[in-house]
């Protein structure tokens, strides 16, 4: 009689170990949306995201949200920053999916565009600049600039919101 408790307790295991698996998965090639950097701004929200499908980076979402008519966007770009500060300005609108500016008459529409990731990660990285972050620049049809939180690239996290080091 042991025995055969032995074989059930195993198949239990086992069957278990493959529920886990499948689910491990299942979570993985799901699309997941990942929001990285989210300002709110007198006349636009500005919010960056990337998009994770099969656990890998394939497009990074730059949603404008204008509040008052002086905050539509008309052109974006990138700003290189190094170690010492110093900045370089990268104009990204060659890559997005739709071209600048928005034609809208409504305020507080999320508006969104799409970069690939990769395209995006080639551009910046080919340009002779010793990167230590970036972040994504907005400028609206007044000339007003509205900026993101400072970004870098990494082997694990591809993407990420740089820690600023200072509290308190």
């Amino acid at each position: 009689m042991p025995a055969m408790q032995d074989i059930l307790m195993y198949a239990i295991i086992f069957g278990l170990g493959i529920a886990l698996v499948s689910l491990f998965f299942y979570r993985k090639d799901q699309q997941r949306i990942l929001v990285l950097s989210e300002q709110l701004f007198t006349s636009l929200g500005l919010a960056v995201s990337i998009l994770k499908e099969k656990g890998k980076v394939k497009n990074v979402i730059i949603s404008f949200s204008p509040i008052t008519m002086d905050g539509f966007c008309a052109s974006l770009g990138v700003e290189l920053i190094d170690a010492q500060r110093k900045i370089k300005q990268l104009d990204i609108s060659h890559l997005i999916d739709k071209p600048l500016p928005y034609h809208t008459w409504q305020i507080n529409v999320n508006i969104k565009t799409l970069i690939d990731f990769a395209t995006l990660q080639k551009y910046i990285e080919d340009q002779e600049f010793s990167l230590q972050s970036f972040r994504f620049v907005t400028e609206t049809k007044t000339g007003k600039k509205f900026k993101s939180h400072e970004l870098a690239f990494n082997e694990y996290w591809h993407l990420f919101k740089i820690d600023s080091g200072q509290y308190n």
